[in-house]
């Protein structure tokens, strides 16, 4: 599915199970995304058939499908994933943020908002 990284269009994939926003390197600077060193250094597992470490992270606007929410993004290296985002619990479990899902469609929405 598509989706805004601070307005930037961008191929996402959403992953229900996902503790974390992943976005590569090369996709986080193609959208110019400031990103930070981390102070405290962090292993993702069960990521890329193992585990893998972020070069850094950043606060950015996230808009997937007809939700928007501001989250933290880890910026991992290139090679650790194909799709430009990978949406995670940072993004869909927020409170006003409404994940349907119907066999293999996934639609988001924010609450309170038309569900046109």
């Amino acid at each position: 599915m598509l989706a805004k990284v601070n307005g930037n269009e961008v191929r996402a994939y959403v992953d229900l199970g996902s503790q974390c926003v992943t976005i590569p390197r090369e996709d986080a600077d193609q959208v110019e995304i400031k990103c930070t060193v981390m102070e405290k250094l962090l292993t993702i597992e069960g990521y890329g058939s193992g585990r893998g470490t972020p070069c850094g992270e950043a606060n950015v606007n996230l808009t997937v499908d007809k939700a928007t929410a501001d989250v933290l993004v880890l910026i991992v290296p290139n090679e650790s994933q194909a799709i430009p985002v990978i949406v995670g619990q940072p993004f869909t479990e927020q409170r006003h943020v409404m994940v349907v899902r119907r066999r293999n469609t996934v639609r988001i929405f924010e609450e309170n908002k038309n569900l046109d």
